[in-house]
């Protein structure tokens, strides 16, 4: 008899603190979600850099004009050498004694035709007193035509020794550094075999390789902001040269610049970056992450800072470069945007910034 009325308030019991969980679980709210966000602003992007190095606009390979064998050389490769200054030199004595022999066989010419002369004056003297016959008259004139033709042929033999000989020695035509001495002393060259490479110094240029989208947007006069990789001083310049072969090794394109008044940090053979210059228009960036691409629509999840709630906002976009996207409409500066974890948030969701965040 007493087992039933336990029985009933257990029963009572176990009725009770059901009705309590089911009303306690009622009433609670889902916890907000932690995200990470920015306030998205318009900025002005920083042109992509390219990195090159200096090098000569014009590089000239030095040659002999005539054979020989090399017997000094005063520069090597980096040498600053001015113009005029003497580079090496040829062995000269084979050359003075073609001067020699040219200078003795001239001297032979003008005696020859100082001989003619003299006969042609006596003749013409007897021919006056119509002494002799115009035949012996015309027979001396033209052994004195001979003679001076004789003359002019030393002449132009003896100025072709002297021109050689002083190919025996090897100048710089201008301001420059040597790049390049394929050349010992010793050794026998021929006539224009390069044996050093000179480039100028006072007209640098910057060579970069560029993409070839870059390439093809570029306007012919482009004006690029070159500056060394150990210096912040930098320079202008202008695109002086496209490469029209593009490399499909690298999917570029060579790209030279026109340096305007390159400081001394600017030198020959120095590592550079070069940035378009100009300013750029302002645009809206957001992370690439931010980005939810679903259902044929780019969106991004917008927090409303007083609510604390999260919306889809559909966006457009212009490019991608660098883990960054460019925004063209959908959202204003200003708005709270979601970076991460966007393809796990629904309409309305209540979420959680951090203190920190931009």
């Amino acid at each position: 008899m007493n087992s039933l009325p336990l029985v009933a308030v257990l029963l009572g019991t176990a009725f009770l603190l059901g009705c309590d969980a089911s009303s306690s679980t009622e009433g609670t709210s889902p916890s907000p979600r932690p995200v990470l966000s920015i306030v998205a602003k318009q900025e002005t992007p920083q042109s992509e850099a390219f990195a090159g190095t200096i090098e000569a606009r014009i590089s000239s390979p030095l040659a002999f004009m005539v054979p020989g064998r090399v017997v000094s050389r005063s520069v090597d490769m980096g040498d600053w050498v001015t113009k005029g200054a003497i580079l090496a030199t040829l062995d000269s004595v084979p050359f003075d004694l073609a001067v020699q022999s040219a200078s003795a066989n001239l001297a032979n010419a003008e005696a020859q035709r100082a001989t003619a002369e003299a006969s042609e004056s006596r003749i013409d003297e007897l021919f006056r007193q119509k002494t002799v016959a115009t035949a012996q008259l015309e027979a001396v004139q033209q052994m004195r035509e001979v003679a001076d033709a004789a003359v002019a042929q030393a002449q132009a033999l003896l100025d072709i020794a002297l021109d050689q000989r002083a190919h025996t020695e090897l100048t710089a035509d201008f301001d420059g550094v040597v790049t390049a001495v394929p050349l010992e002393v010793g050794q026998t060259i021929a006539p224009g075999q390069p044996v050093m490479t000179l480039a100028a110094s006072n007209r640098l240029e910057a060579v970069i390789d560029v993409p070839e989208e870059t390439a093809k947007d570029m306007s012919p006069d482009a004006e690029f902001e070159v500056s060394s990789q150990t210096s912040p001083v930098s320079t202008k310049g202008r695109v002086r040269e496209v490469s029209p072969r593009f490399d499909t090794l690298t999917k570029s394109r060579r790209v030279r610049i026109a340096l305007d008044a390159p400081p001394s940090s600017l030198r020959l053979g120095s590592t550079i970056l070069a940035r378009l210059a100009g300013t750029a228009p302002s645009a809206l960036r957001l992370p690439e992450t931010a980005i939810r691409e679903h259902a044929g629509k780019t969106s991004v999840w917008v927090v409303d800072t007083e609510t604390l709630t999260v919306s889809e906002r559909v966006v457009e976009l212009s490019d991608r470069r660098d883990g960054l996207v460019t925004v063209v409409y959908g959202i204003a500066p200003g708005t709270r945007v979601v970076t991460a974890g966007v393809h796990s948030l629904t309409e309305g969701q209540i979420v959680k910034i951090n203190a920190e965040a931009p």
